[in-house]
C-alpha cells in the first residue's frame, strides 16, 4: 500500500529533513513534547493531567519490546506555565522482564513578549540500554515563535518554535567493565519544533534538539521526535511516534544511533 501525503504536508517534511541533516553536519535533556507544551499555554488557569500508554519496538544497541507509561501534570496561570513529566518503562528481552529506563523532568515557562518566552528546567534520568547510570540536568534559555496558527494568515495550520539555551550536565556512565565514566560540563541546548494541523482531529509534531559541549565541538547529540496524533474522543488520543537519538561520541561498545517506534493512546483528565 502506498500513502501519498498532501502537498502542504510534504513541504513540512521537506523542511524538517533539511534542518535535520544540516544539524548533523555542524562541527542532547529529553524531548518534552514542545507542541503539547505550547497548547497548554493557551488554556485557562488550572491543573491538567495526561497519562500516555504505548508499546515500543527498539532497535540499535539493544533489540527489545517494551510497555511504557508516561504521566504529565501541568499548572497554567495567565502568562506562566509549570509542568512535570514522569517516564517509566518496563522492557522484555529473551523472555525476561526488567526495568531499565526512567526519567523525571520539570520545567517552568514565562511569557515575556507575545512570541518570546523564558524557560528553566531540571531533569533526573537513567537508561541501562545506553549504559547511563545517572544523568542530572539544570538549565534554561529563550523560546521564540516564528509562525503561529492564526486564522488570518495563510499558514494558519503551522506553528514553528525555536529554542536556544544552556545547561549543566552531570553524567555517570558504565563505560568499560566496571569502570564508571563521569562527566561534569556545560552544554548548549537548542531545538526547533514544527507543529502541523493536518485536520481538526489529527496533528503532526516534529521536534529536534541539538546539544553540544562548549569546550569540544565534536561532542554533540541530536535528538528527534516525530509524533502523529489522532483525536478519538475529547479525552482520548491515538498516536504513532518515532524517536531518534544520535550521539557523536558515545561510550565504548555502543553505536552512534538509536531508534524507537511507539504506538499507543493518551488519556486526558
Amino acid at each position: 500500500m502506498i500513502f501519498i501525503l498532501p502537498p502542504k504536508l510534504l513541504s513540512v517534511w521537506a523542511l524538517f529533513w533539511i534542518l535535520f541533516f544540516f544539524l548533523l553536519e555542524i562541527p542532547a535533556q529529553i524531548n518534552v513534547f514542545t507542541a503539547e507544551t505550547m497548547r497548554q499555554l493557551n488554556k485557562e488557569t488550572g491543573f491538567y493531567n495526561k497519562a500516555r500508554i504505548d508499546f515500543t519496538y527498539h532497535s540499535g544497541n539493544t533489540v527489545t519490546q517494551a510497555f511504557k507509561l508516561r504521566y504529565r501534570t501541568d499548572y497554567v496561570r495567565s502568562n506562566y506555565h509549570l509542568f512535570a513529566v514522569n517516564d517509566f518503562q518496563v522492557r522484555s528481552k529473551d523472555s525476561n522482564v526488567f526495568i531499565n529506563q526512567g526519567m523525571i523532568h520539570g520545567r517552568s515557562i514565562r511569557s515575556i513578549k507575545p512570541k518570546q518566552m523564558l524557560e528553566a528546567f531540571v531533569q533526573k534520568q537513567f537508561n541501562q540500554s545506553i549504559l547511563l547510570k545517572d544523568r542530572s540536568l539544570l538549565g534554561g534559555g529563550l523560546r521564540f515563535q516564528l509562525f503561529d496558527q492564526s486564522p488570518n494568515k495563510t499558514n494558519s495550520n503551522l506553528d514553528v518554535y525555536v529554542g536556544v539555551g544552556a545547561m549543566w550536565e552531570y553524567e555517570k556512565i558504565e563505560d568499560v567493565g566496571s569502570v564508571a565514566l563521569v562527566t561534569n560540563l556545560i552544554r548548549s541546548t537548542n531545538y526547533i519544533s514544527l507543529n502541523y494541523a493536518i485536520s481538526g482531529q489529527s496533528m503532526l509534531e516534529i521536534t529536534t534538539y541539538y546539544q553540544v559541549n562548549f569546550t569540544n565541538q565534536k561532542d554533540f547529540r541530536v535528538l528527534t521526535e516525530v509524533n502523529l496524533n489522532y483525536q478519538l474522543t475529547k479525552k482520548v488520543q491515538a498516536f504513532t511516534s518515532l524517536n531518534s537519538r544520535y550521539d557523536n561520541e558515545p561510550p565504548q561498545k555502543l553505536v552512534f544511533h538509536d531508534l524507537q517506534i511507539n504506538n499507543g493512546i493518551i488519556l486526558s483528565f
